[in-house]
């Protein structure tokens, strides 16, 4: 949100905007916005996705500026409620050689075109904000694995201690559920019956354990990860 706020401060912009692209590169995961008011995004419904013009510097990742987008042959137009934009200029963001996002900044004040200098100054804004992405990437991986050595140091003074083998096992729970920000988390054991939970972390009983009893025979059984989707 700061980086677009400077975009739009630094070109004179009425209205801006990062679209994050998705996991595939080939749409728009979040669109943070700058300059349209919260009762007018609610309006408009589901964000853009990365259509029209939008789309033209998501396909192709080079700064794009444009007189009036809605003359642009890619243009789809503008949802009912959507303020006007004419003026138009795009920057891809980059983290590292990986295109993490688009800046897209629309309607110069005073109803003038977007200069060179603008897309100047905003390809400068967006090779910082890709560092500083970078870099809280970076910050988020230490400390995630900070945590994770912690927790692992926690458990193992706990089983070096004497504690209840049962005690143990919901603290490895605990700190898988809170590291992995998962909903629930739990620990099963193979037995003549079938499954047993021993520990469980999250909110309610746990349910629909019939439904994974197949995988997770085959964990214990092969001692091999298994990444499993259920609906």
């Amino acid at each position: 949100h700061r980086i677009v706020e400077a975009a739009v401060a630094l070109v004179d912009a009425g209205y801006g905007a990062l679209g994050v692209v998705d996991g595939h590169g080939r749409g728009l995961s979040q669109f943070i916005t700058v300059g349209v008011g919260a009762a007018t995004i609610s309006a408009l419904g589901a964000p853009p996705t990365g259509h029209g013009v939008l789309g033209e510097v998501l396909r192709d990742p080079r700064p794009l500026r444009l007189a009036d987008l809605t003359a642009h042959e890619a243009s789809v137009g503008l949802p009912v409620g959507h303020p006007p934009m004419r003026s138009f200029l795009g920057v891809p963001v980059r983290v590292g050689d990986v295109v993490f996002g688009n800046l897209y900044l629309t309607e110069k004040r005073g109803g003038r075109e977007f200069t060179d200098d603008d897309q100047a100054v905003v390809q400068a804004l967006a090779v910082a904000a890709g560092i500083a992405v970078q870099n809280a990437r970076l910050y988020d991986t230490s400390r995630r694995r900070g945590a994770w050595m912690e927790a692992g140091r926690e458990i193992s003074t706990s089983l070096l201690s004497g504690t209840e083998h049962e005690d143990v096992i919901a603290l490895v729970v605990e700190k898988a559920c809170h590291l992995l920000e998962a909903d629930v988390a739990f620990v099963a054991t193979g037995q003549p019956a079938g499954l047993h939970v021993e520990a469980s972390c999250g909110p309610g009983e746990m349910v629909g354990m019939e439904r994974l009893a197949g995988a997770l025979g085959e964990v214990l059984a092969g001692g091999v990860p298994q990444d499993v989707s259920v609906d």
